[in-house]
């Protein structure tokens, strides 16, 4: 199940959220969070509450809740890092970085992004995405093994482990 605060002006351990994510818990599912930047053309959106630090909260008070940070939380990757590093039932996704095809400096900026998240966050605890369809596919999968190589922990077993397949 995916959230997305950012757009839907709320925090991830909201209390009126903890049905669905109890829920979740019980059937051992992941929740998923729209973390980090905000698509510019939604003016509506807003970045306060779509900052990977918020995860924190939620992940300390529900700990049985398996928890995926979208997208590095880029911009805000070393406080996605920090709580991935922290909390045990926490991952992250390496989605949503471009809008069609990566260019040079996307494929830079996915490289830094990925170098603070490896500094201290264990490999087993992040995910191959790619935002499909906002999200070249065979691009995001050459862009991803260019920068992570071609780990079948990045592009099968992590996912594997995390759904339980």
């Amino acid at each position: 199940m995916k959230f997305y605060p950012g757009y839907e002006y709320f925090y991830p351990a909201d209390t009126n959220l903890r049905p669905y994510l109890e829920l979740l818990a019980k059937y051992e599912k992941p929740a998923l969070f729209h973390s980090g930047d905000t698509y510019s053309k939604a003016g509506q959106a807003k970045l306060k509450y779509a900052q990977a630090i918020h995860i924190d909260d939620l992940a300390t008070e529900l700990p049985s809740l398996k928890i995926i940070i979208a997208h590095l939380g880029y911009p805000w990757v070393i406080d996605a890092t920090e709580v991935c590093y922290k909390n045990k039932n926490v991952y992250v996704d390496c989605s949503g970085f471009v809008y069609g095809k990566f260019k040079q400096k996307d494929r830079i900026n996915l490289k830094e992004t990925a170098k603070e998240f490896g500094k201290i966050a264990p490999p087993n605890r992040i995910l191959f995405g790619s935002d499909w369809p906002i999200g070249d596919q065979t691009s995001y999968v050459k862009t991803a093994k260019e920068i992570f190589g071609k780990s079948e922990r990045l592009f099968s077993k992590n996912a594997e482990e995390l759904f339980g397949i």
